[in-house]
């Protein structure tokens, strides 16, 4: 590479019946202290003198970025640094966002585990490198049976997706980079919703189940089943449901685990 365009931290990497792709790699001492992304691939050829200036504008961003956090300013929870996991850490740990602030505890649960998935397979991808063609081969991925004969996890693949907007929309409001174009290119995609549950709870599942817990000696169970029945009311807001002891607060009632029993008819 001309010494007009400086390439810090620039590799090759050879690929099989393919040309070689240009890869930033991180110093390996500042990996070890902990520094992400360890390694970028960047959408460039390499020894093409009309790319030069970008891959050298990529490397002298990635390397200022690596140096900064080496010289310990921005080391928090909330630091972008380009990533789709700094974006997915940055959402889960500033109070401002829709996960700490519109959100209940049991959804954030869930959200959480959709969460993980996406910042271990596709958390060290450059926002500014993905295209609607990553979204399409995420979901296809996702999409594949546990196991061979299975059926397709169409729910698990499209809730990533839907998780993925939800990112890139809390990107916007942060005024975070790339987020606003990929918010776009989601919005305009379209990926096949898994299948509405078809059966509705009817008069005859009530009746058994409550006639089975009155075997049972069960009786709140059914009660409960009937009034949720007959109200249209959620199961939680019947029955309550376990919620989080905020810090400070006295640990009184019905209490496990650092949770409390509450809300409900009872």
């Amino acid at each position: 590479m001309s010494s007009d365009f400086p390439t810090p931290g620039l590799k090759r990497r050879t690929r099989k019946g393919g040309p070689d792709v240009p890869v930033w790699v991180a110093r390996a001492d500042l990996v070890k202290q902990g520094y992400e992304p360890k390694t970028v691939r960047l959408p460039y050829r390499l020894d093409e003198p009309d790319d030069a200036a970008l891959l050298s504008a990529s490397c002298l961003r990635l390397q200022a970025e690596m140096l900064e956090w080496s010289s310990g300013h921005k080391r928090d929870p909330n630091r972008f640094n380009g990533t789709l996991l700094s974006l997915s850490r940055r959402n889960q740990t500033d109070e401002a966002s829709p996960f700490n602030t519109n959100m209940k505890h049991n959804t954030r649960r869930t959200d959480l585990s959709t969460l993980r998935l996406i910042e271990k397979a596709f958390g060290q991808r450059v926002l500014a490198h993905l295209k609607n063609e990553d979204f399409r081969r995420w979901y296809n991925e996702a999409k594949k049976p546990a196991e061979p004969g299975g059926p397709e996890r169409t729910r698990r693949a499209y809730g990533i997706i839907k998780k993925l907007r939800e990112l890139f929309a809390y990107g916007i409001m942060d005024e975070l980079p790339d987020c606003q174009r990929l918010h776009t290119v989601l919005s305009q995609a379209r990926f096949s919703q898994p299948a509405r549950r078809r059966i509705a709870m009817q008069l005859a599942h009530v009746e058994a189940f409550a006639s089975k817990a009155q075997e049972m000696g069960r009786l709140s169970l059914g009660l409960a089943t009937a009034i949720q029945f007959e109200t249209a009311l959620r199961q939680r807001d019947v029955i309550g449901e376990w919620m989080p002891i905020p810090a400070g607060e006295k640990a009184a009632g019905i209490v496990m685990n650092g949770r409390r029993w509450q809300n409900g008819l009872t």
